[in-house]
This record gives C-alpha cells, sequence and structure tokens, in this order.
C-alpha cells in the first residue's frame, strides 16, 4: 500500500512496514494497564510482552536486510538531493543558515 501511495521503491515500502511495527514502549503501556484493570490474563500478559520484545528486537536487523545491505553511499546522496528538490519545488522555501536564525534573539 505504501508504494502505491508513496510512488517509491519496493524497498522503501517494506522499510516502512517494518518501521511502523516497532511500537514496543506504547504497546508495554496499554499492556501494564490491561494487566491492572484485570482485562488480561498473566498468561495472555506475557505472550503479548513477548510478542512486543521479539518485533521491537527484529526490527534493525530486517531493516538492514531489506533497505541499507543493498544499498550504495551514492544512492543515499541521491535520494537526499531528491528529497531537497521536491521541499523546495513544493514549498518554495528559501535555505537559511542556523546560525542567522539564532542571532535574532
Amino acid at each position: 500500500m505504501t508504494k502505491i501511495v508513496t510512488k517509491r521503491s519496493w524497498k522503501f515500502s517494506t522499510s516502512v512496514g517494518i518501521l511502523m511495527n516497532t511500537r514496543g514502549l506504547v504497546e508495554l503501556i496499554a499492556l501494564n494497564i490491561g494487566l491492572q484493570l484485570n482485562i488480561l490474563s498473566p498468561r495472555l500478559f506475557t505472550m503479548f510482552i513477548i510478542m512486543a520484545l521479539v518485533t521491537t528486537f527484529m526490527t534493525c536487523p530486517l531493516l538492514w536486510i531489506v533497505y541499507l545491505r543493498t544499498y550504495k553511499p551514492e544512492d543515499f546522496n541521491s535520494e537526499t538531493n531528491d528529497i531537497e528538490q521536491d521541499v523546495d519545488q513544493d514549498n518554495n522555501l528559501e535555505k537559511v543558515p542556523s546560525s542567522t536564525i539564532f542571532t535574532k534573539f
């Protein structure tokens, strides 16, 4: 679905999906609340905790396998330049050095 919406490569779309799966902290908070309110049994709570930890820990290796392993350094530069050109064309933003922003205050 991401590939269709963003018109990017399958590698990019898959990496977005992998990164969206890393919801570990929010899930742990929700699971603790569910356990305290007796909505979840301790056994179900443990299963969900293990699933949250496994999916969170497998994010970096999966992202490396899908996205980073096949890229060369020049690919990153060309994609960054494409993004900068898109931002400049869409928003007509002027690049201002950060030092000039702070001298006005």
